[in-house]
């Protein structure tokens, strides 16, 4: 192969000129390229430039190509001349050029075929006129050819490639030349290549499937019949390789052999005994469930060519003639269907079969046969028959009256209490595929049609609704609502009537309780509020004049005494009006407004306002607040707080240093308030009603009124909240204080 490839190029035209040189260049070809434009410098070039090919221009006016031909074939007859002609050349003189020796002719439209034929011209310069006009002639035939032709040097580098392996890989010509083959190869080998590659060096041609890369990245499978090239000295150049695309015949092969992977899947993974036979009813195919149950029930082996009728004649000649003729009937086109009942000891079993014809050109060949065991199916069949029968019964006997209807409005169903109601309310008597707007009056249909669309998917809507029948009113609490199927599809919709004048009326009657009970409470308040403010006058003015008689001078002792009784009497009667008005103070509806409260700072602040008797006690209070803030009362939150920590330190636990912890956090929707101490604790099991009322004491060894736990109580509640508490004697108390997250503004 010649390393460096000089080329006489006889040609006028600038631009084509660039266009060969860069067709050359771009596909690796190391040429270079003499260009002459007239005759004497045509001449001169034959023997001062010693071209290896000569390219000429069938359009170059100063020397036409045949004339140049003409002169290379009297000067230089071994050097190969090529045409490059232009679209809608003569074909007769081309035809001409290449009878008069020209080794190829290229169209200037298909430059990109140029540095193939470049290779191909100048493969051999040594090489006859007459082989290089064989050489011409194969050429013509690898370029129409239908297989891939790929040509590679001693080195594997791509020397040709016809038109038709362009084609199935995608590349032009130009982008493959110069390459070395194993790039376009998938999964390259590299020791099976150069293995292949030995074998050629020996002449030895082979037959192989290889799979390449297209230039769009696709796989392409191919068969490659490939031989050595050698010259006429024997000499290994390379090798040829032809190239079948078998792409769309290995994925149908593929697919075949997956559907069959697949139909075989299916097969034995069914639960079906499955099995073929021929016209003559040998068994063809089979599953191996069919060949384990014929085993275990029959003891027969199953294998392909055994006769059935044989097999089940021989085991009960009855049974044989009985499905000799199903078979037949079967041969003869008509499907077999149907279910036999099988005693096995206490049980009965039931098969469903499926005999079917096969058919070839019109023509019965054989048969597909197909048995499933069906006896939990009856078994479910019966247990559903006995279930409807149940659920007949209650829906008959249940107390509301009940209509089922379909998709488009029709009753499918109804108990008997919904017969009786449709008649007495509407005059009505309701069936079974009458539509449900049938049964109701026409100044109602709008409103109906309305919820069926509002619940077709699933939904439910339910109201009650006031009816005048015979002269008496009467509430029905009705409810309808969307059902779907086990597919979880739109089915229809249930509707059920429930009579419930009863229950209303109780609800009427318990609603005038309630609102005399509060009525009658507010007068109480009312009652009370005036008692503890009325007495609070004369109460001031007993304890004056009781003052006054207590400072005069009393010679008598009983007289003293009684003043003295007087006044104690008197201020425990202001003790007891003091703490009625809190109560009633706490008990009231608030008026202030909520707002943002810091947990931490209002701790402080109560901390702050006690600091004597914590620092008397010695007292550990720690907060811990997840949640740092809270929109609450903020009066509320501190007079909980308050009287709570008061109460941890009057109650505390005198063998320990009191703890006090207080923790806050939010979840659900809900503020949590944790206040746990080590106090003496307090005996739940036996006082857990009463912890929270008013006047209750649980220890007389300490001072106390009994209403710091009922205030806390009354105020949490007024928030909407709830207060609850877990105490162990001598361990300590723990209370839990759940408060909505939003609050309204009170006011």
């Amino acid at each position: 192969m010649i390393e460096t490839i000089k080329i006489l190029y006889l040609e006028h035209n600038a631009g084509t000129v660039l266009t060969v040189s860069a067709t050359l260049k771009a596909a690796g070809i190391d040429a270079k390229l003499k260009v002459v434009d007239n005759g004497p410098a045509f001449l001169e070039e034959l023997s001062g430039f010693a071209p290896n090919l000569i390219i000429a221009s069938d359009a170059f006016p100063a020397l036409s190509a045949a004339d140049a031909l003409s002169a290379l074939k009297q000067y230089s007859p071994a050097v190969p001349f090529m045409v490059l002609a232009n679209e809608g050349t003569d074909a007769q003189q081309i035809v001409r050029l290449i009878k008069q020796g020209a080794c190829d002719y290229i169209l200037k439209k298909d430059i990109h075929t140029l540095p193939a034929a470049v290779l191909v011209a100048t493969h051999d310069a040594a090489i006859p006129p007459k082989a290089q006009l064989t050489e011409q002639n194969y050429r013509q035939i690898v370029e129409t050819a239908q297989e891939g032709i790929w040509i590679v040097d001693q080195d594997l580098i791509t020397v040709f490639v016809n038109q038709k392996t362009c084609d199935i890989l995608g590349y032009p010509a130009e982008e493959m030349i110069g390459r070395d083959k194993s790039d376009f190869r998938y999964n390259h080998n590299s020791s099976d290549t150069l293995a292949r590659a030995e074998k050629r060096r020996q002449g030895i041609a082979e037959t192989h499937e290889s799979t390449f890369i297209n230039k769009s990245g696709a796989h392409v499978q191919c068969i490659v019949a490939t031989n050595g090239l050698f010259d006429a000295d024997g000499k290994y150049t390379g090798s040829l390789a032809m190239l079948t695309d078998i792409t769309g015949r290995k994925e149908h092969e593929n697919a075949l052999k997956h559907s069959e992977a697949n139909l075989s899947a299916v097969i034995e993974n069914t639960s079906d005994l499955v099995y073929s036979l021929d016209r003559n009813l040998k068994v063809i195919t089979y599953n191996q469930l069919f060949k384990n149950t014929i085993k275990h029930v029959y003891g027969f082996d199953i294998f392909t060519g055994v006769s059935t009728l044989e097999m089940i004649s021989g085991y009960d000649a009855e049974v044989g003639r009985k499905w000799e003729n199903i078979y037949q009937r079967a041969l003869d086109g008509e499907t077999q269907q149907f279910v036999n009942e099988y005693t096995f000891g206490p049980e009965k079993v039931y098969l469903s079969y499926s005999i079917n014809p096969i058919r070839e050109s019109g023509q019965v060949i054989g048969l597909s046969c197909f048995s499933r065991d069906i006896t939990k199916q009856k078994l479910d069949e019966a247990a559903i028959r006995k279930s409807e029968a149940s659920l007949r019964t209650i829906f008959n006997n249940t107390d509301a009256a009940c209509m089922l209807i379909d998709g488009q409005g029709n009753i499918v169903s109804f108990n008997n209490l919904a017969q009786q109601l449709s008649e007495v309310t509407t005059g009505c008597k309701i069936a079974e595929g009458s539509a449900v707007l049938d049964c109701i009056p026409t100044q109602n249909h709008a409103f109906v049609l309305e919820i069926l669309e509002n619940t077709r998917n699933g939904g439910v809507m339910h109201y009650q609704e006031s009816r005048l029948i015979k002269g008496q009113a009467k509430w029905f609490d009705i409810t309808w609502a969307g059902i779907k199927d086990q597919q979880y599809e739109d089915f229809g919709y249930i509707y059920t009537v429930k009579d419930v004048t009863d229950k209303k009326r109780l609800e009427i009657e318990r609603e005038k309780i309630t609102a005399d009970l509060l009525q009658r409470n507010k007068a109480l308040e009312q009652f009370t509020y005036i008692i503890s403010h009325n007495l609070r006058a004369p109460v001031a003015n007993i304890i004056g004049l009781s003052s006054l008689l207590s400072g005069s001078s009393h010679e008598d002792i009983e007289l003293a005494e009684i003043v003295d009784s007087i006044s104690r009497s008197a201020d425990k009667l202001d003790d007891t009006i003091l703490d009625l008005n809190r109560v009633l103070q706490v008990s009231q509806t608030p008026n202030e407004h909520i707002e943002r409260i810091r947990l931490s700072k209002l701790v402080e602040d109560i901390k702050l306002s006690i600091r004597h008797l914590i620092e008397k006690e010695q007292v550990s209070i720690r907060a811990d607040f997840e949640t740092a803030e809270i929109v609450s009362l903020k009066s509320f939150i501190h007079s909980i707080l308050y009287n709570l920590i008061l109460n941890s330190i009057k109650y505390r636990n005198r063998v320990v240093s009191p703890e006090i912890v207080i923790s806050a956090k939010t979840a659900n929707g809900k503020i949590t308030i944790n206040f746990r101490d080590n106090g003496r604790g307090i005996d739940t099991s036996k006082y857990s009603e009463d912890i929270f009322g008013l006047y209750k004491r649980f220890d007389t060894s300490v001072e106390g009124k009994g209403i710091g736990l009922f205030m806390v109580k009354t105020q949490v509640e007024s928030l909407g909240g709830t207060i609850a508490i877990t105490s162990v004697l001598n361990k300590g108390t723990e209370f839990i204080i759940n408060l909505p997250q939003q609050q309204l503004m009170a006011g």
